[in-house]
């Protein structure tokens, strides 16, 4: 549902937990609230995310809510109504707010209103092609130039409604945990995976394993009384949905592609992705990750490994990210551009 959709009035309520805190440093740029070039992002990203992990959190397995219509609340900027998502989503998931609404500094400025003294910006990232200039040689030995378009991450910084003051804002209304009807869930579960153009075979001949087959182009699944829940039946048959998106004939991903097998570099990366991807369209059927112990995979060992991952490559959350987004908008039958971060 838009947040213009149906709202209810309701003056900004200070947080009642600890400040988000983020260590961000200010830096002039040629563009009012966005990026600056920083010397290196893939790093802070990956302690805020690390940071969590170690409190025993996974941030890309929190819920926000389910709104008045059925959807579920995600995290958007309030004034431009666009929803954050990848890394993004991820990222914001780690502050301690109620609601997940953003602005700019100077959004909430045009709109005649304040940040709270002492409030901290949270990291939002983005992709912007920069120009540089690249010298070749011809044939002839002489030398040339020519200018190359390289993606470099920027980041910008957004402020939660908690924070903002002097303005009287409008939030969507949202259900009472409880009124969340399960067949509701179910129902939209069931209606990703049969929206699922051009997708994989599924079959149901092993009961003790769900896999995904890139050489059959096969998902199996057990039957769904082996679940202990039919949200848990649905987020592991997400997982390989979304492995099954990295087909030659779909999204053509490398690390599914070219994985060497259980253990390798590239079958841990899509092993992060597929875990992503999952956890993404949980969130759009309205699945409550945090709230239902069964779904939640933080033991002891879960965590060290993706930690032990992390920290060993600080480019990997973002990556892996950026391609389990791409995956769940594949399965959703979602073109891309449809979405951006750009608030």
């Amino acid at each position: 549902m838009s947040l213009r959709a149906k709202r209810v009035k309701t003056k900004t309520i200070r947080s009642s937990r600890a400040n988000y805190a983020q260590s961000a440093k200010t830096a002039k740029t040629t563009r009012p609230d966005v990026a600056r070039p920083t010397v290196d992002i893939y790093t802070r990203i990956t302690e805020l995310i690390t940071a969590e992990m170690e409190k025993g959190r996974l941030p890309w397995r929190k819920t926000w809510g389910v709104l008045a219509d059925g959807s579920s609340e995600v995290p958007r900027n309030y004034v431009t109504d666009r929803p954050y998502t990848g890394i993004n989503s991820m990222l914001l998931a780690c502050a301690p707010y109620e609601r997940p609404y953003y602005m700019t500094f100077n959004q909430a400025k045009a709109k005649g209103g304040t940040i709270r003294k002492g409030a901290k910006g949270a990291i939002v990232v983005f992709w912007q092609v920069s120009q540089f200039e690249k010298e070749e040689q011809n044939k002839q030995g002489e030398t040339t130039h020519k200018k190359v378009g390289v993606p470099l991450l920027r980041y910008y910084h957004v402020y939660n409604i908690a924070d903002v003051e002097g303005i009287t804002l409008e939030l969507p209304e949202r259900r009472a945990a409880d009124s969340v009807a399960e067949t509701d869930i179910i129902t939209a579960c069931g209606a990703v995976v049969d929206g699922y153009s051009n997708g994989p075979t599924i079959i149901n001949r092993d009961p003790r394993r769900a896999y995904y087959s890139p050489g059959f182009d096969l998902v199996n699944m057990p039957r769904l009384v082996a679940f202990e829940s039919p949200q848990a039946y649905y987020q592991v048959f997400f997982h390989e949905l979304i492995h099954s998106t990295g087909h030659r004939d779909r999204l053509n991903r490398k690390e599914l592609v070219e994985t060497e097998g259980f253990g390798g570099e590239n079958y841990s990366k899509e092993e992060l992705t597929a875990e992503l991807g999952a956890c993404f369209l949980s969130a759009h059927c309205g699945i409550q990750l945090e709230a239902d112990k069964t779904l939640l995979q933080n033991s002891a060992a879960y965590l060290q490994g993706w930690l032990s991952a992390l920290r060993n490559d600080k480019t990997l959350f973002v990556r892996a990210a950026g391609q389990a987004q791409k995956a769940a908008n594949y399965v959703l039958g979602h073109t891309p551009g449809e979405t951006t971060d750009e608030g």
